[in-house]
């Protein structure tokens, strides 16, 4: 049997370790998703979570001979989250062989290019001209203007063509292995994530970092 003195010592040395306890530090960014309730600060998601919508349908062609891919796709971009965008990120991966990009990781000079060319936009059924004032690449990212804001609940639908040369000698999660084999990955204008944390994830892709989809 625990006597009074030390029962009452104990539970003042308890209340005391949770007074004491200091709290992790939460970056600004997260406070802010716990703040609007889409993130809880034990892990959870929020009762107010969001997450955008996407739909790709892709139609490519690649020579083996050459390495020349040449892609269309169709995309349906639905926007959950409760802001109106005005403008669209969209991640070129295969511009990390882009003349001038920044990479963290040596690749070949000889696999270098001049970035995925895209020889069609079109929003809504409105063209877009790939070369006007209303894209801007920049690194792996294409930044793509809405003609007409996106706002919530609403969706917006996109066609692009494209077209680039899958490195032969760097071996970097693409390219050429032997002379019947090539692996084929993050080939397609993807839009990046719009998050409840970030906003845009304009993080470049430098050869190294993993992918946030």
């Amino acid at each position: 049997m625990i006597k009074k003195p030390v029962l009452l010592f104990l539970i003042l040395l308890f209340q005391f370790s949770l007074f004491t306890q200091e709290k992790l530090f939460v970056p600004n960014e997260n406070q802010r998703a716990i703040n609007n309730k889409t993130r809880t600060d034990n892990g959870e998601l929020g009762k107010k979570y969001w997450q955008n919508k996407i739909k790709y349908i892709i139609k490519a062609d690649f020579n083996p001979k050459t390495g020349f891919l040449k892609g269309k796709e169709a995309i349906n971009y639905i926007n959950l989250s409760p802001y109106t965008l005005n403008t669209l990120v969209i991640n070129l991966y295969p511009n990390l062989y882009k003349k001038g990009s920044t990479r963290d990781k040596p690749v070949d000079l000889g696999d270098l290019h001049e970035g995925i060319v895209i020889s069609r936009i079109e929003i809504d059924n409105l063209e877009i001209n790939p070369n006007g004032k209303d894209c801007f690449f920049e690194g792996t990212h294409l930044y793509l203007a809405l003609p007409n804001s996106l706002k919530t609940n609403k969706e917006t639908s996109l066609t692009i063509e494209w077209e680039f040369n899958i490195q032969k000698t760097t071996q970097l999660r693409t390219g050429k292995y032997d002379e019947n084999t090539w692996f084929i990955g993050y080939w397609y204008p993807q839009i990046a994530v719009f998050d409840d944390v970030f906003g845009w994830d304009e993080v470049p892709y430098d050869g190294l970092h993993e992918f946030y989809s």
